[in-house]
């Protein structure tokens, strides 16, 4: 006997059990073959759950090679049952099941099995094969049940091709083989099952026998027939009212026979059903099917409330909001809605008097919001600091000692009780949700867990674009947040107009972004937010409106900052909004009168000018600056001598691309240097001082600029390899001013410099990608300079430096994306 037999039965098992939890089926599958002793005690591990082990999504249709292995299980279970109860359907969708086909069976499988959980996987669709359809097709395939129920399917999808025909009909033999092959499996060891599929076109037969499954725990409903209309064909295909009524009569049956199924089980066995699930089973691609979720809610009122849970996703929500009073709801710590929209809280009301329950909760995800979810909080928050507050005035009238407080609060037994009673920890937050009206709340969110809340995420981006967009106001009577380290809000095609103190409040933010898709804006309704001090940030992304009326002057706060981009959403592919330059200028308190005339048809209006923008220094000290990203006017008005600042610098990108053709940049020498007294060098001189100091991004890498930039051929070198010692990866477009023969010439004679501290030639340029904008450049004018086309124009070569006769090669990327290379 081997050494394996010789073990007692417990550590025999210990090692089995220990190869189950590793999921290594083959040294299970081994062991089975070995001997009986070792076999016997394997089976139960193998197949307690068999289903667990098979791939779901291998198909023999697509590879011959490929074995559905899921398909093999079913047939090898199937060969369990006697012949006599085999029915033609079976035999026709598992050809092995055939009489003369059937090897005889070594062990009882089936005795084993307390879990069993089919899907669609596990039959294989072979109704494609016409010359097989031509053979042994069994005649409940031709009957008139199966054709109505056909036509139907055929009608709720609305396809009319005839190749879709075959595809629905092939759906509804599938469904058909996967009812009578999970009934032939289950129907012998009811009474031994744990948990259970039941496909709901077939919920009728699982209900007559509802008396043996004693033992069921869990439920996985299968949606297998076609209950709904995809909404892209409602308005297509219309349905006539016979169709409508034997739809109405395929509902009613289906949830009728459901909810009994639940009510009766929940009546013989009480409490032993605990969970069930429901989902798509798969057959019909053109229209995945879920069950309703107030059907659902239902049936979760009949189970027993979810114990000891912690964690709730998607599917366990319904069931845990169905006993909203349940002791287990004070344990939960973690919300997780995953999809959506899935009406988990069906009522307003309800979802309020939930949440007011969960209070140990940590995490909440929801992809659903209703209106008014917070605003218990908000009233236990000015309840518990009102109550707080007059404890406080009580001691100190009575003791004239603050210090006495604790003894005090102990004699009163109610407001000690009411002071104990503490918000849930709630500190992280995300929030997603196609429509901006939950919007409203999360300033309830914020004020009611400002003691806790560290993480707010919220999307609302969805939204399609708006004529004019609705601001949505936010920040509004906040308090501050002392641990919220990460904010971040993106409101679609809303405006997202935030309070001028927000970030004031948030004094320990790590991250921030801020995001709406605002392209047309008047600075004459700009209202700019106050400075705050952000001494820990390091990443602040703000698109739109937020980009709009950030305060500049926080800047000098961050410096931890690694990470900065200010940007506008374009007005069409590559293009932006940028204000004229006079209105730009009186934005920010350059120029124009202070009081503005505006003329209507009745009266003549004197508007105030708005509170002046921020000024834009551009003298910040962000020593861990890695990446910067501006655009619009943010790119427009950048000045290099920010650089000086930004020693850790990597990636800058400048996009100042307008629909205007006056938002022009001249790039000059003075912008490469700058003056060691603020008075030496103006922004608009052409020259430079001899006390004028270079500026250098020693560490930048990569370098983006869109826009009408001019820059000239003279200062190329000084521009690109000068400022940008270390530049590797250049992208620019719509330059002017310089020419294809000047960063031809910069890049060689760059590329030869002869240093004086050796023969060798050094290489002062470091690039390897350049990505130039030249797209009217002749085929000639290429060959002339030296250029030849690279790799047939591939794309995948970007980036990548290609080196012939040991000189560097560079890439040189034309609007329609041809790579030449510079040799």
């Amino acid at each position: 006997m081997d050494p394996l037999s010789r073990l007692p039965p417990e550590c025999l098992h210990m090692v089995i059990g220990i190869l189950k939890e590793q999921g290594d089926t083959s040294t299970l599958a081994s062991l089975i073959r070995t001997n009986k002793h070792i076999a016997s005690s394997t089976l139960p591990f193998l197949y307690s759950d068999p289903y667990q082990w098979a791939p779901f999504v291998i198909r023999r249709d697509f590879n011959p090679k490929l074995v559905n292995i899921a398909h093999k299980l079913t047939c090898l279970l199937l060969h369990q049952i006697p012949v006599s109860c085999i029915s033609p359907m079976l035999t026709f969708a598992f050809p092995d099941l055939m009489p003369q086909t059937r090897p005889p069976s070594t062990f009882d499988y089936l005795r084993h099995i307390s879990h069993l959980r089919l899907g669609s996987w596990a039959i294989a669709h072979h109704t494609t094969d016409k010359q097989r359809l031509s053979k042994n097709k069994p005649d409940i395939l031709e009957d008139q049940d199966f054709q109505r129920q056909w036509q139907l399917d055929h009608a709720l999808i609305g396809c009319e091709s005839v190749a879709m025909e075959e595809v629905l009909r092939n759906s509804r033999y599938c469904v058909l083989a996967f009812q009578e092959a999970n009934w032939a499996l289950a129907s012998p060891i009811l009474e031994q099952l744990r948990s259970l599929t039941i496909p709901v076109s077939d919920i009728q037969s699982y209900h007559g026998v509802v008396s043996r499954l004693r033992r069921l725990e869990s439920v996985d409903i299968v949606m297998d027939t076609v209950l709904t209309r995809p909404s892209k064909y409602r308005d297509m295909f219309a349905l006539t009212s016979e169709q409508r009524g034997e739809l109405n009569s395929r509902l009613d049956a289906t949830f009728r026979f459901m909810i009994s199924f639940f009510r009766d089980h929940a009546a013989l066995f009480p409490n032993q059903l605990k969970t069930a699930q429901f989902h798509d089973g798969k057959f019909w691609m053109q229209a995945p099917q879920h069950c309703p979720e107030l059907i659902q809610f239902k049936v979760f009122e009949m189970l027993p409330p979810l114990a000891r849970t912690r964690i709730l996703t998607t599917t366990d929500l319904l069931q845990s909001l169905a006993h909203p009073l349940s002791s287990a709801v004070n344990r939960i710590e973690e919300i997780v809605q995953e999809q959506g929209p899935k009406r988990w809280l069906l009522r307003p009301e309800n979802s309020q008097q939930y949440l007011q329950q969960c209070r140990s909760l940590k995490s909440l995800a929801l992809v659903e919001v209703p209106k008014g979810i917070f605003s218990w909080a908000v009233d236990e928050r000015l309840r518990k600091d009102k109550l707080a507050g007059d404890t406080i005035t009580n001691i100190i009238t009575t003791t004239g000692d603050p210090h006495k407080r604790p003894e005090l609060s102990a004699q009163d037994s109610k407001g000690s009780a009411i002071l104990e009673h503490h918000l849930p920890p709630l500190s992280t937050v995300t929030l997603q949700d196609g429509s901006p009206t939950f919007l409203d709340d999360l300033d309830d969110l914020a004020f009611a867990f400002s003691k806790t809340l560290q993480q707010l995420t919220v999307r609302a981006s969805t939204l399609n674009p708006l004529p004019e967009p609705k601001p949505v106001l936010y920040g509004q009577g906040w308090v501050d947040l002392p641990v919220l380290t990460h904010l971040s809000l993106d409101v679609g095609y809303c405006r997202l107009v935030i309070d001028r103190a927000l970030l004031t409040h948030c004094p320990n933010l790590v991250t921030l972004a801020l995001t709406d898709n605002t392209m047309v804006y008047y600075c004459r309704d700009l209202v700019p937010c106050l400075p705050a001090d952000l001494p820990r940030i390091n990443k602040i992304q703000l698109k739109g409106w937020s980009a709009l009326t950030f305060d500049t002057a926080t800047l000098h706060t961050t410096p931890n900052l690694t990470d900065l981009s200010i940007t506008m959403h374009c007005v069409y592919f590559g293009v932006q909004f940028i204000p004229p330059l006079e209105e730009l200028d009186r934005s920010f308190g350059i120029a124009g009168d202070s009081i503005t005339t505006t003329t209507t048809d009745d009266a003549v209006e004197l508007t105030a000018p708005a509170i002046p923008r921020s000024v834009w220094t551009w003298d910040w000290y962000l020593p861990q600056l890695k990446t910067l990203t501006l655009t619009v006017e943010f790119a427009l008005r950048f000045q290099f001598r920010m650089l000086r600042g930004c020693p850790s610098l990597h990636m800058l990108s400048l996009d100042c691309s307008s629909v205007h053709k006056t938002h022009v940049r001249t790039v000059t020498t003075a912008d490469l240097f700058s003056p060691t007294s603020p008075n030496e060098i103006s922004d608009n001189e052409q020259g430079t001082s001899s006390a004028a100091t270079r500026i250098t991004a020693p560490n930048l890498q990569k370098l983006t600029i869109f826009g009408r930039w001019v820059v000239q051929d003279a200062i190329l070198s000084e521009f690109l390899t000068g400022m940008f010692p270390e530049l590797q990866d250049l992208t620019m477009a719509r330059w002017s001013g310089c020419t294809l023969e000047g960063f031809v010439d910069m890049v060689r004679t760059t590329s030869r410099t002869t240093t004086a501290t050796g023969p060798q030639p050094e290489r002062i340029n470091k690039f390897r990608t350049l990505r130039l904008d030249f797209h009217n450049t002749s085929s000639k004018k290429l060959a002339r300079l030296g250029l030849w086309k690279c790799g047939g124009g591939g794309i995948g070569k970007v980036g990548v430096a290609v080196h012939k006769e040991g000189e560097s090669a560079f890439y040189l990327d034309r609007r329609t994306q041809v790579h030449y290379c510079l040799v």
